[in-house]
C-alpha cells in the first residue's frame, strides 16, 4: 500500500517538474520577447507608457473619423443607389396592393351588389386613420408628411 502511495506521489512529483520546466521555458521566451520590445522601444524614443497613450489617442481620433465618415453616408453613390432600390420596391408594392383594393372593390359591386355606401363603410372600418370621409385612403405624401415629417415636390400632377 505504501508502494502505491509512493509511486502516485513519485508521478505526481515527475508531472510537477515537468509542468515547471514547461513555464520556466515559456518565461524565457517572453522574457526574450519583452527584450526585443524593449529594444523596439529604445529605438522609437518612446517609453511603453507614451505608446499605450499614443495608441488610446489613435483609437479615440479612428472613432472620430468614423462617425464623421458616417455624416457622409447621405452622399454616399452606394447607398443612393440602395435607396434608390428600396423606394422602387416600396412603390411597387403601393401599387400592388392599390390594385389589389381595387380588384376587390370591383368585385364586391359587381359580383356582391354592395353600394358604394357599404364600400365606403367597409374602407373606414379597415382603414382607420387612413381613411378620409369623402376623400378614400390618404395620399401617400400627405402620410409621408404626417408620419415622417418629409415633404416631396410633386413630379406629375393626377387626380384620383
Amino acid at each position: 500500500m505504501q508502494e502505491k502511495v509512493l509511486g502516485g506521489l513519485r508521478k505526481e512529483e515527475k508531472d510537477a517538474t515537468t509542468k515547471l520546466a514547461l513555464v520556466n521555458k515559456e518565461i524565457e521566451e517572453e522574457s526574450a520577447a519583452r527584450q526585443d520590445d524593449d529594444e523596439i522601444l529604445d529605438d522609437s524614443a518612446m517609453s511603453r507608457d507614451e505608446l499605450m497613450a499614443a495608441h488610446v489617442q489613435l483609437t479615440k481620433e479612428v472613432r472620430l473619423l468614423e462617425s464623421e465618415l458616417e455624416g457622409y453616408k447621405g452622399n454616399d453613390p452606394t447607398e443612393l443607389l440602395r435607396l434608390q432600390n428600396e423606394t422602387k420596391s416600396m412603390e411597387d408594392s403601393a401599387e400592388r396592393w392599390t390594385d389589389n383594393i381595387e380588384t376587390v372593390l370591383g368585385w364586391l359591386k359587381n359580383e356582391k351588389q354592395v353600394d358604394r355606401e357599404g364600400i365606403s363603410g367597409m374602407m373606414a372600418e379597415c382603414g382607420g386613420e387612413d381613411w378620409v370621409p369623402g376623400e378614400g385612403l390618404r395620399d401617400l405624401e400627405e402620410y409621408v408628411v404626417v408620419t415622417m415629417g418629409v415633404k416631396r415636390k410633386r413630379t406629375s400632377s393626377s387626380t384620383d
